[in-house]
């Protein structure tokens, strides 16, 4: 089974946990506010609720309980304190400074094989601690994290001066010249978005990937088929 990961959007490095969450809670709220004026919210006591104002949009958020053990095989980073595998998950609601100097939060996006790519910015993170040693490091850590959804066209843009120590880097972007197309044969473990970020720079281009190739299902791969990586000015000529 494949490991739910966090990919940042600015450097494509991918966290992953050491264990898949036992659930995961998506909860939606509607653009719905109670309409106020200077003097207060509008009330009447010939109504049993107040009167709403619908602004459209809300807000989608995930909420997902996860355990780290400096005991459970698998991680590359070996400690007895448990922080030190946990670290990369509170940076993750750290702001970044951008190319442009502004403060910004990392965007980033959960994976879960082939069912879940969501754009998102951590909201929360708690940590609860125990199995501690007798110098008062953690061993055990039952963390919680709240992310909330973004859209593809505002994931961040620039290069922010930021980067995690002990995480996988994947391999290198390929760049492509304005006259090279290139077909690509999909692995099992292929999937759009990486795809994109490699050849584009971009994770967002998945959706065009997936159009100019005729992809009805971007979830659903099928290894061995071979799709067109196109120049990117093409790319968003043909879509």
């Amino acid at each position: 089974m494949e490991r739910v990961a966090f990919i940042l959007v600015h450097s494509d490095e991918r966290i992953s946990c050491m264990l898949n969450p036992q659930s995961l809670t998506l909860r939606r709220t509607a653009g719905i506010h109670s309409r106020s004026s200077l003097g207060g919210a509008f009330v009447s006591t010939e109504l049993s609720d107040n009167p709403i104002l619908h602004t459209g949009g809300g807000i989608t958020e995930l909420e997902l309980d996860l355990l780290f053990d400096v005991h459970i095989s698998g991680s590359t980073i070996h400690s007895e304190d448990v922080r030190d595998l946990t670290s990369p998950f509170w940076e993750m609601a750290e702001n970044l400074i951008s190319s442009e100097g502004r403060q910004i939060p990392p965007q980033i996006r959960f994976v879960w094989g082939k069912s879940w790519n969501i754009p998102g910015v951590v909201l929360q993170v708690a940590e609860r601690f125990d199995k501690f040693t007798r110098g008062g490091a953690p061993k055990r850590s039952w963390m919680r994290l709240r992310i909330l959804r973004v859209m593809e066209d505002i994931l961040l843009k620039g290069s922010p001066r930021f980067r995690h120590k002990n995480v996988l880097i994947p391999e290198k972007r390929q760049d492509l010249s304005h006259t090279e197309t290139t077909n690509y044969t999909l692995s099992s473990h292929d999937r759009l978005d990486n795809l994109a970020t490699r050849f584009y720079g971009n994770a967002s281009y998945w959706r065009l990937l997936a159009s100019y190739n005729s992809i009805d299902d971007p979830f659903n791969l099928k290894p061995g088929e071979t799709i067109e990586i196109i120049p990117v000015n093409i790319l968003k000529e043909t879509n």
